[in-house]
């Protein structure tokens, strides 16, 4: 992919974002940082399995996990 394509304005060449991209981020960070319900509380949500819409899984940290309990 090409970042830089002279034949278009500067604000064209920026990534495409949008609030929910935002959020998504945020949520994403703070349930790898501080859990599945720190995301839930921050975000205002009811309940968590709406949360987890936003908040990506952590791969790693399962791999942690296996690692250390076998």
């Amino acid at each position: 992919m090409e970042l830089v394509n002279r034949d278009r304005r500067p604000d064209d060449q920026l990534p495409r974002w949008s609030p929910n991209r935002l959020r998504h981020t945020a949520a994403t960070e703070i349930r790898q940082r501080f859990g599945l319900e720190a995301a839930q509380v921050t975000l205002g949500h009811s309940q968590a399995d709406v949360t987890q819409i936003y908040a990506e899984k952590d791969l790693t940290l399962a791999a942690e996990v296996a690692r250390k309990i076998g």
